[in-house]
């Protein structure tokens, strides 16, 4: 009778959770785990993203406002209007056709409210507001026109005319017009600025260790709120993929840096003495991660001796001057060389110019938008980026 009992309260609960099934919306799933960055800053909400019908719902109010845009919100008529720059948007709950700027437009997915929060496709969102849309590994990132990044060699960045910037372990900020600068209230041993986005700043600092000093294996990274003045821990990076052999960030979603790939040497143990035998080998690479530290890559590796010198990322290309090694008593030593370029996502090198050395030496260079700028016998040549492309196809 006791068994009859257990196997009846089985089969209910069986069909309890396949009525359950039929009860839920079809198509929705949580997507609490999704990560969405805004120029490289982590964004926050209350409200986590899901998906419905393969399109990810976002909280009209946080996507829209760290696009640079302001949200009406009419309860009344349900009804929803996005101003950007240049454009508004119009969106009704439950309806798939939008407006853009007065003419009607069809969405792949309605806006839906969920629990009290009013929820917008993403891409349809983000890309009217002509944002550049990036999906990887459950982590999305969003490019505003706003990004800037010229000046993120130097740790400067600016946003809305303000300037941030940072100087002796502090982050200060120039509002536009202003004479003087202000600090931010940064309550860490700061390192370095990252990122600027509408909302907020993203840095990184160290802790303590237990003995009280800045030893730490890691770097520990924040995302300064202008709302509140608080700052608010995202994440860790260990320091040996701290991003400090890289330029900077990209609008690619990751960081690039260059380390010792490989070194190699044999050695021979005789009467209890250890000494090294034969050449030794040592090979530089270019790796990449994503800016959260996660999804370690090995790009690129150099040949033997061969170094790796002004990393550079442009628009999917990582460019760099090669350092040619010349042998040595105490081993190698090496000189500038050719400047040369690899897929951001791994692939073969190209080079772009002569190797270089001696009165063929390559001097200053630097990616500008009409292609590489570079010294060369006392002369400055550019060296366009459709040129690029017929060097190497020859």
């Amino acid at each position: 009778m006791r068994d009859c009992y257990y196997l009846m309260k089985k089969h209910l609960l069986a069909l309890f959770l396949l009525l359950l099934c039929w009860l839920l919306p079809a198509g929705n799933a949580q997507a609490a785990d999704i990560k969405i960055f805004v120029d490289n800053v982590p964004a926050f909400s209350d409200a986590s993203p899901y998906y419905s019908q393969d399109s990810l719902l976002v909280p009209a109010r946080l996507i829209s406002e760290e696009l640079g845009a302001a949200v009406q919100w009419n309860e009344e008529t349900l009804q929803v209007l996005i101003v950007g720059d240049e454009v508004e948007i119009l969106l009704y709950v439950g309806q798939k056709t939008a407006t853009v700027n007065g003419e009607e437009q069809t969405l792949t997915v309605a806006p839906q409210m969920r629990q009290g929060r009013l929820f917008v496709p993403l891409r349809f969102i983000a890309e009217t507001l002509s944002a550049d849309v990036l999906y990887r590994d459950g982590k999305i990132f969003l490019y505003t026109p706003l990004y800037d990044d010229s000046l993120a060699n130097q740790h400067i960045f600016r946003r809305n005319g303000d300037t941030y910037a940072s100087l002796e372990g502090n982050l200060f900020k120039r509002p536009a017009g202003a004479d003087k600068s202000e600090i931010l209230p940064i309550s860490a041993r700061y390192i370095d600025l990252w990122a600027v986005c509408n909302s907020g700043l993203l840095y990184s600092y160290q802790t303590l260790d237990k003995n009280g000093e800045y030893n730490n294996p890691w770097f520990n990274y924040a995302v300064y709120s202008f709302a509140t003045g608080q700052s608010r821990d995202v994440y860790k990076i260990p320091y040996d993929l701290a991003p400090y052999y890289s330029s900077k960030y990209t609008d690619c979603g990751k960081f690039f840096y260059t380390h010792l790939a490989q070194s190699l040497q044999s050695f021979s143990t005789k009467n209890g003495v250890t000494v090294p035998v034969g050449e030794m080998e040592s090979y530089m690479g270019i790796f990449s991660a994503d800016i959260d530290g996660t999804n370690f890559k090995t790009v690129f590796i150099e040949e033997n001796h061969y170094g790796i010198f002004g990393l550079t990322y442009y628009d999917g290309w990582l460019y760099y001057q090669r350092r040619v090694p010349v042998a040595q008593e105490w081993g190698y030593d090496t000189y500038a060389g050719s400047i040369n370029r690899v897929p951001a996502d791994g692939g073969e090198r190209q080079q772009l110019t002569t190797e270089g050395g001696g009165a063929e030496r390559i001097g200053e260079w630097s990616l500008q938008e009409d292609g590489l700028h570079y010294e060369q016998y006392g002369q400055e040549h550019i060296l366009s980026f459709v040129n690029m492309q017929d060097i190497n196809s020859n």
